[in-house]
């Protein structure tokens, strides 16, 4: 799909096929490079097993030697690289300690040769989200909704031990024939007691949090960047960055983009990609649960009723409202009926609607700026904001055309 826009980078030298590392692992081809190390394919030769291993190649301040093996570090960039090492070595023990958990790549070994560092890990066949968008265009939901649902049960296991991932985007999920695998672990922290995070950014899928020293990270870190990669795979257009965001947002609509996806799933997507932290979900288990991928557990349905659009923005649309629960339209995210971003005469938060556990039905309004009202044969009730009515036998109407009635 031609507007699927690939942002990667490829430098840096890459060792020679056939050579041997550690006397065992022998290079067969390089599978990916970036600014930072470089992945090839190998053979292990000890146990007959292809594997994969990373070598770490930061290209601008290091350069191979003449034997095509060695790294030689710039003179001025000692102390970078130093640092460097020691963040590829923590990687690598990330990994050791998320060796259990599903979705996360495997680690097998770890070494020092050539002036550098090395872990070996499995070899995963498949290719990244990012090229699957690349070769085939954007994803429908159910193509997309098992990917999500596997890195989002990833990273869950990952935020109870205190880390974050802070590199989500679709060149670190791997998509294999047996599911998703959620892939380098460069940037984890801690965020449990941190307080002084360093800014790590991926420009298009970084929360507005990660653009700036010391700010604050956790859970919901992920969270941005993960919807933000939803968003991409579903629709093949990137975002603005959040700092552009948080200036002038001016994100088109995910409704918009993709005009058959439902509605509660673009409002999730939304939710999730708020530009302040506070305003979206906190972890993963309620951006799981607003994307429907909760585990199904077979029960008896209970009685339910619901409410259907007569006219409107949904006209013929129908929701339906189990008992003892409630559902709320405005054009906020959040909302089981949300309107568009600007929908002329719906407020942010306009009305709410219970079913009540005897199966009756009360409403009211959120204090909405245009008001909310019930009309029924030779009678209309201009609702006041914040006081429960009964619904029964009445039509809702607000906004410039938007009726609804109640079902049983």
């Amino acid at each position: 799909m031609s507007d699927v826009k690939s942002y990667e980078q490829n430098t840096g030298s890459s060792l020679c096929a056939g050579t041997i590392l550690r006397g065992r692992y022998r290079v067969e081809k390089t599978l990916g490079q970036g600014g930072f190390g470089i992945t090839y394919s190998a053979l292990d030769t000890k146990n007959n097993q292809r594997v994969a291993v990373k070598e770490l190649f930061p290209s601008r301040c290091v350069m191979r030697s003449e034997d095509l093996r060695t790294i030689r570090v710039h003179p001025d960039q000692d102390g970078t690289f130093r640092h460097l090492r020691e963040s590829f070595e923590k990687e690598a023990r990330v990994l050791i300690d998320l060796q259990n958990l599903e979705g996360v790549v495997r680690l097998m070994h770890v070494f020092s040769e050539n002036n550098t560092v090395y872990y070996v890990m499995e070899l995963l066949e498949g290719e990244t989200l990012i090229q699957r968008l690349k070769r085939e265009g954007a994803m429908r939901w159910e193509q997309l909704a098992p990917i999500l649902k596997t890195i989002l049960k990833a990273l869950e296991q990952i935020h109870a031990v205190g880390l974050i991932h802070r590199d989500i985007s679709p060149d670190n999920i791997f998509l294999t024939k047996h599911g998703a695998r959620l892939i380098d672990f460069g940037s984890v922290r801690h965020y449990q007691g941190e307080t002084h995070l360093t800014a790590m950014v991926k420009k298009n899928f970084a929360p507005w949090e990660q653009f700036l020293t010391g700010g604050h990270q956790g859970p919901w870190t992920d969270v941005y960047a993960l919807a933000v990669t939803a968003y991409y795979a579903l629709s093949g257009q990137l975002p603005p960055p959040a700092m552009e965001r948080k200036l002038d947002d001016k994100l088109v609509p995910l409704d918009l983009l993709c005009p058959g996806l439902p509605r509660e799933i673009c409002a999730a997507i939304h939710y999730g990609m708020m530009v302040l932290p506070e305003r979206r979900f906190q972890n993963v288990q309620q951006f799981r649960k607003a994307l429907k991928l909760e585990e199904r557990i077979l029960v008896p349905n209970p009685p339910r009723g619901g409410l259907i659009c007569l006219r409107g923005n949904y006209a013929g649309r129908a929701w339906y409202l189990q008992r003892d629960s409630m559902l709320r339209i405005g054009r906020n995210m959040d909302c089981d009926i949300c309107y568009p971003v600007g929908y002329p005469g719906i407020s942010r938060t306009q009305c709410t609607i219970y079913h009540t556990r005897d199966g009756r039905y009360i409403i009211k309004d959120d204090n909405s700026r245009y008001g909310t009202r019930l009309i029924s044969p030779g009678k209309t009730v201009a609702l006041k904001p914040g006081v429960w009515y009964a619904a029964e036998g009445a039509h809702i109407v607000f906004g410039a055309q938007e009726e609804y009635v109640l079902m049983r």
